[in-house]
């Protein structure tokens, strides 16, 4: 039992610094992480509640000498969607994630995975989640969760997180 709390308190603090980077990080030429374009259309849509929704897809490209893992509750966890607001990255949208452990989702060396980060938020002042949390237009990146090795393949809990600059997306916009 003590593991399992010490496991989900470990998962919570990961998440929780996700929450905001202070870090002014661009990803570098090495960027593991990689959006389809370098602009975005969202759209504002109704179910009761005004949402913004539009996708990103992108791809992790593992140039690394060894595998890249992604830990979640069977599927892969989505990227937190940050913008740029005053020269600080900030969380725009985010995603809940359960807070189980199954296998590892493994990007082999050499090897490509794709994903799509598909973003329906609701406006902010609606106490509705998931809640797009600033205006829409501006510049965005995608920052991910990547470990470069784990504890324990069994229950996977990272142990070595990828440098910001390599587990961010390049910047685009949405408008």
């Amino acid at each position: 039992m003590r593991a399992l709390v010490l496991t989900l308190g470990a998962a919570l603090l990961s998440a929780c610094s996700l929450l905001q980077s202070d870090e002014p990080d661009a990803p570098t030429s090495a960027s593991l992480v990689v959006t389809d374009r370098a602009k975005y259309e969202a759209r504002l849509v109704s179910d009761g509640r005004d949402a913004i929704v539009f996708e990103v897809p992108f791809e992790i490209r593992n140039t690394t000498g060894g595998p890249l893992y992604r830990v979640g509750c069977r599927r892969p966890p989505k990227p937190v969607l940050e913008k740029l607001e005053g020269g600080q990255w900030v969380t725009a949208y985010s995603t809940g994630e359960l807070l189980c452990l199954s296998p590892p989702f493994v990007v082999a060396s050499g090897e490509t995975g794709r994903d799509t980060l598909q973003v329906y938020g609701h406006l902010s002042g609606q106490d509705t989640l998931p809640e797009f949390r600033t205006e829409v237009e501006g510049t965005y990146r995608l920052q991910l969760e990547l470990y470069s090795s784990l504890t324990n393949e069994q229950a996977p809990l990272g142990e070595a997180l990828v440098p910001l600059a390599d587990r961010v997306s390049n910047t685009f916009e949405v408008e």
